[in-house]
């Protein structure tokens, strides 16, 4: 019976070719979407809007938009702030060539088994077994990882996925980075002991205009139904 695949990340990012106005608009487009926030910082050249209570980070920069939100309620809130960043921001500046739309997902699905069982129960289906290959790297698998790039319906999709302990999360999941007041405290994130961890980006590089305008919601529906999927191939 497949368990629930818990999402610990949504990250969306839209790359651009450098737009020198940028400069000019930078202080108005974070302006426009600061109430959304309780924090920011600004370097200069990148404003960082974020908000400890939904765990988001909003990056404003002359050739990059992106938006991360850590442990989400839903993928609608998060595409609807990333929507509404993404109006304010082309309200000021016209973005003449993208260079990639992405969206990337970090989830996990828990388990209540040692890590050696899922680790037998799940490797014979990403692992090849013939022969020759067993007997050069041996016939008992201990742990492993799948990492895979590859097409489907005009994006390129790269998954990262394989079991793991709560000792080795951080590896593989970073918090986004908050700015906090004196004494304020994000909740903790809690780990399962065990997990099945899928990390899997869905881009497109050098998008025509029928990409990357309807590009969010095209690519939330793909990796929800690849995240679904291998949730309920591992345990068929």
């Amino acid at each position: 019976m497949p368990a629930n695949v818990k999402t610990y990340k949504l990250l969306c990012e839209y790359r651009f070719k450098p737009i020198l106005l940028f400069y000019d608009a930078k202080n108005q487009i974070g302006h426009a979407l600061f109430k959304d926030y309780k924090h920011w910082s600004h370097d200069g050249l990148r404003i960082n809007l974020n908000n400890f209570e939904n765990r988001s980070v909003l990056a404003i920069d002359h050739n990059r938009l992106a938006l991360e939100f850590d442990i989400p309620d839903s993928y609608d809130e998060f595409r609807t702030e990333f929507e509404r960043a993404f109006k304010e921001y082309t309200k000021k500046i016209k973005i003449e060539n993208y260079l990639r739309c992405g969206l990337r997902t970090q989830s996990m699905i828990p388990v209540e088994m040692h890590f050696s069982e899922l680790t037998k129960i799940t490797e014979g289906k990403f692992l090849s077994h013939e022969k020759d290959l067993l007997q050069i790297v041996g016939n008992q698998v201990d742990d492993y990882q799948y990492n895979v790039v590859s097409e489907r319906e005009g994006f390129k999709i790269h998954v990262i996925c394989g079991p793991v302990v709560k000792e080795e999360i951080g590896r593989w999941y970073q918090p986004a980075k908050l700015i906090l007041d004196p004494g304020q405290e994000p909740k903790p994130i809690k780990y399962p002991d065990v997990a099945f961890f899928i990390d899997c980006d869905c881009y497109v590089e050098n998008p025509e205009s029928d990409m990357w305008e309807n590009f969010l919601d095209r690519a939330t529906r793909l990796i929800t139904s690849m995240n679904n999927a291998i949730n309920e191939y591992i345990w068929r």
